[in-house]
C-alpha cells in the first residue's frame, strides 16, 4: 500500500468568512476598475518586449528560472505531496501580470521522463494518488508540438471556419455559466450581474493576429481566448489523448469512458485565467506556439490542494462562476474583506512544448500565460480525495 507523505502544515488556520460575502455588493469582471475589488483602480501596464528564444527545453531543469527546492529524482522518488509556499511569496516574487520569468520560482512537483520506464511507474503512482506532477519527453507530445508550431499547420487545419472565441475588457478571463442569470434568481436575485467575458467569433487566422499584436497590449486592454475542441480537434489530432485499446492502461486518462473528447484553449502573452477548480481530473497538455512569437508555447500555473479552498473565496455554488476565486490575484488583496487569503499556500510550474500536467480534481489553479501558446486538455472522471475539504467550502463532492 503506497503511504504519501502529508503535507507539512506551516501554522494553524483562521476560520474562514462565509463565501457568501459576493452577496453584499454587485460583482463584475474580475479586474474591472469599480468592479468587486474595493482597491486602487488598475493602471495601464504595457507588457514588456522580450528577447526570442525558440530552442526547445529537453532538460528537467528551466534554463532561465531555478526552483527555490531543487527538484531532482532523489526527492521524487515515492509518492509525496509537494511541498506549498505562502501565496504572498508566490505573487511578491513575480506578479502575474508580468510575463518575463523571474531567476527563481517557487516550483515543487516532480517531474517525470516518460522515456524511462521506472519514472513512468512513479508517475502511474502519482496520479492514482490524486498528486499533481509533470511528464516531459513524452514523443507524441514532442510531435504534436513540433506540427502546431509549424507556420501555416494550424491554419490549414482549421481552416476558414469561425471558432468561439472569448473577448475580456482587459487581461483576465473568468469562466462563468451559459444561462448563469437564472442561477441568480429566487432570495437573492443579482440584477447588477454581468458576463465577465463575451463571446465572438474568429478564425483562426483572425485571432492570431490579436496574440501577435498582444505582446504590446496594456493590461486593460481587449484580449482574446481561442478555443476550439472535438469534433473540429479531435484525439486523432492530439494521440497522446487516444483511448487505450482493451486491455491497455493509458498514463493520460484514468478513466478512459469518462473522457468527453479533448478541449483546446490557445493564450496570448498576459492572458491570465482567474482560479478555480475543475469538477474532473484534468492532463494539460502544452504544445508549442509560433516559432515568431516570443516566448512561445510556455504558461504558469499557480496550483493549490482542495484543503487551501478555505482561504481562495470561491464564489459560492447557483453564481455563475461558481468554483472560481473571487479574489484578483493580480491586485493587492483587501485583507479586511479577505483576512484569511494571506494563510493560503500553493506551488507554482512553468509548463513548456511538449510538457503535460497533471492536476487532480479539486486542485485550485490560476494560469497565465506568458507566450502565444497552444494548450489541450482531456478530462477522464473524479475522485473522491479532497472531497470533505471541498464539502467544508460548500461545494458537493
Amino acid at each position: 500500500k503506497t503511504v504519501i507523505q502529508p503535507i507539512v502544515a506551516i501554522n494553524s488556520y483562521e476560520k474562514p468568512v462565509s463565501s457568501s460575502v459576493w452577496l453584499s455588493d454587485a460583482w463584475r469582471a474580475s479586474s474591472e476598475p469599480g468592479g468587486y475589488m474595493q482597491g486602487p483602480s488598475l493602471k495601464p501596464i504595457r507588457l514588456p518586449r522580450l528577447e526570442k528564444n525558440f530552442e526547445a527545453y529537453t532538460s528537467t531543469q528551466l534554463r532561465d528560472s531555478f526552483s527555490v527546492e531543487p527538484i531532482s529524482l532523489m526527492n521524487c522518488t515515492s509518492v509525496r505531496q509537494p511541498q506549498l509556499y505562502y501565496i504572498s511569496d508566490i505573487l511578491e516574487n513575480w506578479p502575474p501580470d508580468l510575463i518575463t520569468v523571474p531567476p527563481r520560482h517557487f516550483g515543487s512537483l516532480c517531474r517525470f521522463d516518460y522515456q524511462s520506464s521506472s519514472q513512468r511507474e512513479l508517475a502511474k503512482q502519482f496520479r492514482d494518488a490524486e498528486i499533481p506532477f509533470l511528464i516531459y519527453n513524452e514523443p507524441r507530445a514532442k510531435e504534436i508540438s513540433r506540427k502546431f508550431s509549424t507556420k501555416e499547420f494550424l491554419a490549414k487545419r482549421l481552416g476558414t471556419k469561425r471558432y468561439r472565441t472569448e473577448r475580456s475588457d482587459d487581461n483576465h478571463f473568468m469562466y462563468y455559466m451559459e444561462g448563469g442569470r437564472s442561477l441568480l434568481r429566487g432570495s437573492n436575485p443579482k440584477k447588477n450581474w454581468q458576463p465577465p467575458t463575451t463571446n465572438v467569433l474568429m478564425t483562426y487566422t483572425e485571432w492570431l493576429e490579436h496574440a501577435r499584436m498582444a505582446y504590446n497590449l496594456s493590461v486593460l486592454d481587449p484580449h482574446f481566448y481561442f478555443r476550439v475542441s472535438s469534433p473540429d480537434l479531435t484525439p486523432a489530432d492530439l494521440p497522446v489523448f487516444l483511448p487505450p485499446k482493451r486491455g491497455d492502461e493509458s498514463l493520460f486518462l484514468k478513466d478512459p469512458k469518462a473522457m468527453k473528447g479533448v478541449h483546446c484553449r490557445f493564450g496570448a502573452a498576459g492572458i491570465i485565467a482567474e482560479a478555480h477548480y475543475d469538477g474532473s481530473r484534468n492532463f494539460v497538455g502544452e504544445f508549442g506556439g509560433p516559432p515568431d512569437h516570443p516566448n512561445a508555447g510556455r504558461r504558469r500555473y499557480i496550483l493549490a490542494p482542495p484543503a487551501e479552498c478555505k482561504h481562495a473565496y470561491l464564489l459560492p455554488r447557483g453564481h455563475p462562476s461558481g468554483r472560481h476565486s473571487q479574489i484578483d490575484w493580480s491586485r493587492p488583496v483587501d485583507l479586511d474583506r479577505f483576512p484569511s487569503f494571506k494563510q493560503l499556500r500553493a506551488l507554482e510550474v512553468i509548463i513548456e512544448p511538449g510538457d503535460l500536467l497533471y492536476i487532480p480534481h479539486g486542485w485550485i489553479h490560476y494560469i497565465i500565460s506568458l507566450g502565444t501558446n497552444f494548450q489541450c486538455n482531456a478530462r477522464s472522471g473524479r475522485n473522491s480525495i479532497g472531497a470533505d475539504d471541498l464539502r467544508d467550502c460548500g461545494f458537493a463532492a
